[in-house]
């Protein structure tokens, strides 16, 4: 897989979990400290995201780092971007820091007894 269609799939996580969360392009270029030009230009996979960015935006997402990464891998099914984004909607409504930890903990058993 090329440099690109990484960049791509990056950039297309990246947009799931922004609007999955409810964060405006502008909020979330403000939050990791770039214009909302440049995170544009990540969500197209126009420009490649740093590792740094790709850190602050993990953390100001509330989304493992992995999260970017998911569906790259070959043979691995690539997770459903509905699906995917209405998991990170509800989890994000979730206050409680525990309780949220717990239903992680419990997708990812229920991932795993899957394979």
């Amino acid at each position: 897989m090329g440099d690109k269609s990484v960049n791509a799939h990056v950039g297309r996580r990246l947009r799931q979990a922004r609007v999955a969360r409810g964060t405006s392009l502008q909020a979330l270029a403000t939050a990791i400290d770039v214009s909302y030009q440049q995170l544009s230009k990540f969500e197209r996979g126009e420009n490649r995201v740093s590792a740094s960015a790709l850190f602050k935006l993990a953390r100001a997402l509330d989304v493992e780092f992995g999260f970017f990464f998911e569906g790259l891998e070959p043979g691995k099914p690539s997770p459903s971007p509905r699906a995917d984004a209405d998991l990170h909607l509800v989890l994000g409504r979730v206050d409680n820091p525990a309780v949220r930890a717990r239903i992680v903990e419990l997708v990812r058993t229920l991932e795993v007894s899957r394979l």
